[in-house]
């Protein structure tokens, strides 16, 4: 079935994407495409069946595809960690791995780095989807080296917990 025709005009490939079920929207962040990393964040509501860009202040995301990404509980947080991109955006710069942590605030819309780790001896990106614990406290993902994308169960990594985290 197809549920809309109109076109975006990104090719996010390797985005980030969540669900919000009290909005009945689809959230996708970053991706690659045309030699260009993004940081969008661009959303579709299944009810009025629209595609549309959602702005937001605060600290600045750098362009990344293969990132993290988790939603809170009550939906009025998301959180966004690492992958690898560049500041400008553009491939022919390079490529940069990154450890940090941000967190998306949809009622004030705003983004705050809640943190940074340094890289580990071998980089890694994480599957994109990351889980929660029940107390807000921890977050839990899969990451692999990306010149072995076959994780293990040695690939599973706890994530710091952290004061600013609680949800």
């Amino acid at each position: 079935t197809v549920i809309n025709q109109n076109d975006i005009t990104l090719q996010m490939h390797h985005h980030s994407a969540i669900f919000n079920p009290q909005k009945q929207q689809f959230l996708f962040f970053g991706g690659y495409g045309n030699r260009r990393y993004y940081n969008t964040f661009i959303t579709y509501d299944l009810l009025q069946e629209r595609w549309d860009t959602l702005h937001f202040a605060g600290d600045k995301i750098s362009p990344r595809f293969f990132a993290g990404i988790a939603m809170s509980p009550d939906c009025k947080h998301a959180y966004i960690y690492g992958g690898k991109g560049n500041e400008t955006g553009d491939q022919n710069v390079g490529i940069q791995y990154y450890y940090d942590f941000y967190q998306l605030d949809f009622e004030t819309k705003q983004i705050k780095k809640l943190w940074e780790h340094k890289a580990p001896s071998a980089n890694r990106i994480p599957t994109r989807d990351m889980i929660l614990s029940e107390d807000g406290k921890y977050v839990y993902l899969l990451a692999y080296p990306d010149t072995n994308p076959r994780p293990t169960c040695n690939s599973i990594v706890s994530l710091f917990p952290t004061v600013a985290m609680k949800l």
